[in-house]
């Protein structure tokens, strides 16, 4: 048991290295991982809005309906997070990676630009 709760240990630690990293990385000023990190976020939880939504519709429950009012209450909660958490964060994100993408680019292609006039000044 004693080897159960040091393996645990580890992977916590392990766990809380990562987010602490990925944390870093996300704020940033023009990090490529800040985009990346906004889509992954975006298709999961564009992915969280569709299994929540057949959770809904499917006849197989957590709790199931014959139980009154928890028997709906499984179902109503996953219609709230689906459609009123999940998705207006899952666009969110999606328009917000979108738009750190579009300045990633611009900026790349700005320093292309600069570099080209730089030699061309220094050829000269």
């Amino acid at each position: 048991m004693e080897s159960f709760w040091e393996f645990s240990k580890w992977i916590l630690i392990c766990f809380t290295i990562i987010i602490i990293t990925l944390l870093i990385l996300f704020n940033l000023k023009d990090s490529g991982i800040k985009a990346f990190l906004y889509k992954v976020f975006s298709k999961s939880l564009f992915a969280l809005t569709g299994i929540s939504v057949l959770y809904i519709i499917s006849p197989l429950d957590l709790i199931p309906d014959v139980i009154p009012l928890l028997g709906q209450s499984d179902d109503a909660l996953a219609l709230i997070l689906g459609i009123v958490v999940f998705l207006p964060f899952a666009i969110f994100a999606g328009l917000e990676g979108k738009k750190i993408s579009k300045t990633l680019e611009s900026a790349n292609e700005l320093a292309k630009t600069l570099r080209q006039k730089h030699q061309q000044l220094i050829e000269d």
